[in-house]
């Protein structure tokens, strides 16, 4: 018991510290604490639900009780036998109704548990961790503003791409915010693509919610494991189909799946993990289409592809990719 209570002091530290503005995601020792004892990162996801759970409440109900208290001690000291059958009837009550009361006031003056901003620009961010251990990884010329309160956690997306992979929590939705739509979900593994003609939700793992925020969510879609949603610039549905899984957000991993896209385009998403320069003598060359699958890795494969599938010429001198017309 006594080990119990000195792990809920330090929750109780680290909650406050939190609520602070404190980003406890890079303190280190916050990180060795958690990893010291399995109790120690599940009494703070408890503690984390309770204040959750404490904030729903209504206003008006937290004041109720707080005059049922002062009224109740008010009473309390009229007589000893008043006190002895009151303490007997509503202590449970009592301790209840101050303890809400308590973190409520300590807990919630700060609404916002945690803020921060993730910009993309020249190169990939590969697993960002947030403070309930959900992890993002966000492609290049993506921003990300995250914004964490204690029944919430909201996410705004720029235009780019985004793999989510959310820790599971029921009491406090997470939910993306794109220019169009609000993805919202409890806790899964998916892909985001949000662009300027349309959006795109790959969904590998769990079930998300789409809505539109502009006509009071209203639901779009649910989208389930395996399956891809893909919307118009006006939010109208142009598929929600089965895809393979294994397929879903590769650009993380340096591996592209590319079919009838254009060769400009193509090294261009080679160029956000390789340091190379590209030329190309035209825009009819800069438009010829290739299908296939290719890795990051493997980048000269696909140099030596091109030429057999189009009249062109592929230099390649340094970090220097020249492409230019076959007589």
């Amino acid at each position: 018991m006594v080990i119990e209570e000195k792990i809920q002091t330090e929750v109780n530290k680290w909650i406050r510290l939190e609520c602070e503005g404190k980003c406890l995601e890079h303190d280190p020792l916050f990180l060795s604490w958690i990893h010291e004892n399995p109790k120690h990162l599940r009494m703070f996801n408890e503690q984390k639900t309770l204040l959750a759970e404490i904030d729903e409440l209504p206003e008006e109900f937290l004041q109720e009780l707080k005059s049922e208290v002062k009224e109740n001690r008010e009473k309390i000291n009229q007589t000893k036998r008043r006190k002895k059958l009151f303490l007997k009837s509503c202590a449970p009550l009592l301790v209840a109704a101050s303890v809400l009361f308590v973190i409520y006031i300590s807990f919630f003056a700060q609404r916002v548990l945690f803020s921060n901003q993730y910009l993309a620009s020249n190169k990939i961010l590969k697993d960002i961790q947030l403070p309930d251990y959900s992890k993002v990884t966000l492609d290049v010329n993506t921003h990300m503003d995250v914004q964490y309160y204690a029944t919430s956690r909201k996410i705004k997306l720029s235009n780019g791409k985004a793999v989510f992979d959310v820790f599971s929590n029921k009491k406090r939705p997470f939910t993306i915010a794109t220019n169009r739509v609000h993805i919202t979900v409890l806790g899964t593994k998916f892909e985001v693509v949000n662009h300027q003609q349309q959006t795109q939700v790959n969904v590998k793992e769990g079930v998300v919610k789409v809505s539109l925020p502009k006509e009071n969510d209203r639901l779009l879609a649910l989208v389930n494991k395996g399956e891809s949603l893909i919307l118009d610039k006006s939010n109208n549905i142009i598929s929600l189909s089965k895809t393979n899984s294994d397929d879903m957000a590769l650009w993380s991993e340096g591996k592209f799946a590319f079919y009838q896209e254009s060769i400009e385009h193509i090294l261009k998403e080679f160029s956000k993990y390789l340091d190379v320069e590209f030329s190309i003598e035209n825009k009819t060359i800069a438009q010829l289409p290739v299908s296939g699958n290719f890795n990051v890795n493997h980048f000269d494969d696909f140099l030596m592809v091109l030429p057999l599938i189009h009249p062109i010429n592929v230099q390649k001198k340094e970090n220097k990719i020249i492409i230019t017309h076959r007589q």
